[in-house]
């Protein structure tokens, strides 16, 4: 079997001798002519059988600056960067759907720039016959607790993407209080299908810019003793 290094340098091969032929293709229309080629319905369901060194396992097109998690999920996801487009798009694809799977890439920065401000993180999504995707904050204290978190699927109301849609702007606000050591953000998606990312930012609001969502943990006093 062909390693993942192997087919993406004949795809690259591939476009060079179409390009001279006046035929131009995208790094990605270049992949899945290939996958066709050696008999796979797409080049996800090709990547997922290729062999791979241990790095290209764990970091398969993993954009410099951020990482996986769900790595016990990692056989059920292929991630691709198409920097072919006029904005580079992160591509999630489920190719294996089993109970409870998920894959995101997040990344996490220090919390004293952030301290007693929010935080707004947003993102252009578009998914095709996809599960949950959703972007995610977590704002976390010392030691390993959990000061305020919103993933826009557990945190009500509901805001994630299902289904199919086209480039949707989604966004999250939440609130970075004092106490507070690293702010973990990042782009996610649950069980099937396929989600798209494209234009994401991530900055420091004031706090008159109301929270999207999310829940705080814990506090001062005891909340909402008589369930109301």
């Amino acid at each position: 079997m062909f390693t993942e290094k192997q087919i993406k340098g004949y795809a690259k091969a591939l476009r060079k001798a179409l390009s001279i032929r006046n035929l131009e293709l995208s790094h990605a229309q270049s992949l899945e002519l290939l996958a066709e080629t050696l008999g796979e319905k797409s080049w996800n369901h090709l990547s997922a059988k290729l062999d791979k060194t241990p790095n290209e396992q764990r970091d398969n097109d993993i954009p410099q600056g951020w990482s996986f998690i769900g790595r016990e999920h990692l056989d059920c996801y292929s991630v691709q960067l198409d920097n072919t487009q006029p904005t580079n798009e992160l591509i999630i694809q489920c190719v294996e759907n089993r109970p409870n799977v998920f894959a995101s890439l997040m990344q996490f920065v220090d919390a004293k720039t952030y301290l007693d401000f929010h935080v707004k993180l947003t993102a252009e999504v578009a998914t095709i016959e996809s599960g949950p995707a959703s972007l995610w904050i977590r704002v976390d204290g010392k030691p390993r607790s959990t000061l305020a978190f919103d993933n826009m699927v557990d945190v009500p109301p509901y805001r994630a993407l299902e289904g199919t849609n086209d480039w949707t702007l989604l966004e999250l606000v939440l609130d970075v209080p004092s106490g507070a050591d690293l702010v973990n953000f990042g782009l996610m998606l649950s069980g099937k299908g396929t989600a798209k990312f494209r234009n994401i930012t991530f900055e420091k609001v004031e706090k008159d810019i109301p929270i999207s969502g999310g829940r705080p943990y814990g506090g001062d006093d005891p909340q909402n003793l008589g369930f109301n």
